[in-house]
This record gives C-alpha cells, structure tokens and sequence, in this order.
C-alpha cells in the first residue's frame, strides 16, 4: 500500500483537540509499537505541521502522548515517558508559540507498611485530558506496580497552579483486587462530568471448573465533590472495555469501546447515559472497536474506531438523534486504517485523526463529507 502523501512514518495520532475553526492540536508519538518520542502536529489554516515540542525524548526515549485539550487559546496534552526503570506521568502545556513541561504527581511511589516506608518502583500512564476552563482542568490515567498486575485508576486536577491527585472510587472486582484503568474523561461543568475504562474481574467456569477472567466496563462520574463509582448494564460475564467518552449536560452523554459476543468475536460498543441509567445501545459493527467519540449536541454525535481483523478501513459511525449510521471516511476500505481520536468546536468542522500502516493521517468533516489532509 502506498502511504498517504506526507504522512509521518512509523508514527500514530492518538488525541486531538480543536481551539478554533483553523487551528487544531494532534498528539501521539512516533515510534510503533513502541513509542520513541513525543509527537504533536498543529493545524494553521487547514496545513498540518510539527509542532515545536520541548523534546523530551533527547533526556529519555520511550515517550507518548495519549489526549489533548484546550481551553481560551491554550492547550494541553498528557501521556507519559519512561526514566531509568518505569513510566512516569507526562503533561505538556502550550501558551503561545512554546511547549512547556508542568509537574505532575505520580502515585504510588512511597507506601508506608507497619509503620515502614517503602519505596516502590511503580508505573504512571496518563491516558486523557478535558478541559472546563484554564484553572478547571482534569486528567486520568492508571498506576501499578512494574511487577504487578494490579492495576489502579487515577485522576489529576488542575486549578492554574498546580496538579493535584484526587481520590477515585475505584472497584473491587470479585477477588478483592483493584485492577482498573481510566481511558478518557469528558467534562462539562466543574461539578459534571465523566471517566471511562475497564476493570479486570473473575468468575467460575461452571464447566471446567476454572476462573476465567474477563473485562467489566467503568464509569466514574464527578459531581464536584468527589468521583462516584456508577454501575453499569449487567455484562452476563462478556467483557466490556471503554475507550471514549463525550458528554452533553448531565442527562445526556455517549460512551463507546468494545465487547465480545459468546463466540468471542468483537463488536463495536456504544452506550448511553440518560440521567439516571447507562444503557448499551443496540448499534454494533462486527470486528471493530470504538476508539474514540465527540458529541457536537443531542443529535450530533460522531465515534471513530479500528478493524481488529486488519482488513477493512477505519470505522466513522454518526448519530442523528434517532439512530446510528454508519459513514464513509477519507480513506475508504483501506486496511489497517486505525481512527483513534475525534475532536471538533461545531457540526461542520469535526477532524479525526491516527494512522494507516504507521502512517499518520487526519481527517476534516466540513458539514457534508470527509475530507483527508497532509500531515507531516
């Protein structure tokens, strides 16, 4: 296949944010699998460009960034890099021209134990970032242990200072154990807002007499206090895994990811919250997952994802206020095309981004089609 015209290789777009009607943010990293360096293209009258990041890979390889936000012209993107033996939460902020690295707390590193302090080498992800104003700011991630499969859902907050670490209720799946990890956050107001992920949990094979485990989908909800664990739909033991979240006001916000049916194939998964309950929507493409979702209002809402098969084009899905429908993107059936991020500031100006082959790729909805785009 030949790659899209001015794509960066071996590279791949992961969150994006749009401050305004000719400029945009993309963030990811160059390097796959296995990132290498920070990457951000910015957007200037419809040509995507590199952005001027403050080079964290020249002090330490591994780095990657995972979402990005904005907010009155000044925007944002978290992940995370590597130090000499684990991943350590990354956040970049941009005022002007200039990238600048801002300090954020990792969890985890010191626990006292009968009285003990004990230092532990513990990894820190950040996963996604929203925005509510320049001093309301959150982001969420996960920390565990290097050595350990337990994993812990983790939220930062951002009041023009400082972050902050800000407790989340956390699940404990039937074991005892917290395995969990936050993919995205999506906030409305100061006191609204969502988080979503997955968590590990077990149940009993009636039939070998096994513990089989399997993916719970997690929803935490900010009420401007605290984060609340929020139960969703009985999953009869099928694992449900988030990725995107995009909320409207407080009765009305999308989730999407990805489940598997008793045969063990995946389908793509949608999920509405009304108000009062998380209900899975009847919607689902087969052999797809759901990367990302942004919702312009209540009958405007765009999901992008990638074919887990590797055979077909990436998937872009629109809801009108009565049903999904399924729309072609730019890049037709192209295989190992992988949408992973959707962001825009109105119903005609919506871009996705992430790549095809390592390739990176982005996308503009202009009102009536999809449009591909160069980038560097």
């Amino acid at each position: 296949m030949v790659p899209p015209k001015g794509a960066l290789m071996n590279a791949d777009l992961r969150g994006i944010t749009v401050p305004g009607d000719h400029t945009a943010v993309a963030v990811g990293a160059i390097g796959t699998p296995y990132p290498v360096s920070e990457l951000i293209e910015e957007l200037n009258e419809k040509k995507w460009n590199l952005g001027n990041g403050p080079s964290i890979s020249s002090n330490t390889p591994d780095v990657q960034l995972n979402g990005a936000a904005s907010a009155n012209n000044h925007c944002w993107a978290v992940g995370f890099f590597h130090d000499t033996y684990v991943s350590r939460n990354l956040v970049l902020a941009k005022s002007g021209t200039v990238w600048q690295i801002i300090p954020c707390p990792n969890e985890g590193d010191v626990t006292v134990v009968n009285g003990i302090t004990e230092v532990n080498e513990v990894e820190n992800k950040l996963t996604s970032i929203s925005a509510v104003t320049v001093k309301d700011i959150w982001a969420v991630g996960v920390y565990g242990l290097a050595d350990d499969i337990t994993n812990h859902p983790t939220a930062f907050h951002w009041d023009g200072a400082a972050w902050t670490s800000i407790p989340i209720d956390a699940p404990t799946n039937s074991v005892g154990d917290v395995n969990s990890v936050l993919n995205s956050i999506s906030m409305v107001e100061h006191d609204d807002g969502w988080a979503v992920g997955y968590g590990w949990d077990y149940f009993l094979d009636p039939l070998t007499g096994t513990s089989v485990g399997y993916k719970r989908e997690l929803f935490e909800h900010w009420n401007g206090k605290k984060w609340e664990l929020v139960l969703g739909s009985d999953s009869h033991k099928i694992s449900r895994q988030l990725n995107g979240v995009s909320s409207i006001n407080k009765d009305d916000a999308w989730a999407v990811g990805a489940t598997y049916d008793s045969a063990n194939r995946i389908h793509s998964l949608i999920q509405h919250w009304d108000g009062t309950h998380w209900k899975v929507d009847q919607f689902s493409v087969r052999d797809f997952t759901l990367n990302g979702v942004y919702a312009v209002s209540s009958d405007d809402v765009w999901a992008v994802g990638t074919c887990v098969a590797g055979g077909a084009g990436g998937l872009t899905l629109h809801w009108d206020g009565v049903r999904w429908r399924r729309i072609p993107n730019a890049y037709g059936s192209i295989p190992h095309c992988s949408l992973n991020a959707i962001s825009g500031n109105s119903s005609n100006n919506i871009w996705a981004v992430g790549s095809i082959w390592g390739n990176t790729i982005a996308q503009l909805w202009d009102g009536t089609k999809w449009k591909g785009y160069q980038t560097e």
